[in-house]
């Protein structure tokens, strides 16, 4: 059985989206957070097709 992990953190999740993307299954975000430094995580998440939704 595979275990699930909670990641915390804009960057340890940017960092995993860009270096084992496949282990990512969803990313929650904080409802109303607007930075610009999401804007990267939100892109990579499309590249590589993981589902964001609220937190």
């Amino acid at each position: 059985m595979s275990q699930l992990e909670k990641i915390y953190g804009v960057h340890a999740v940017q960092a995993l989206l860009k270096h084992h993307p496949k282990r990512v299954k969803q990313i929650w975000l904080s409802e109303g957070r607007s930075e610009p430094r999401l804007e990267t995580l939100l892109a990579l998440a499309a590249e590589n097709r993981v589902p964001v939704g609220p937190g």
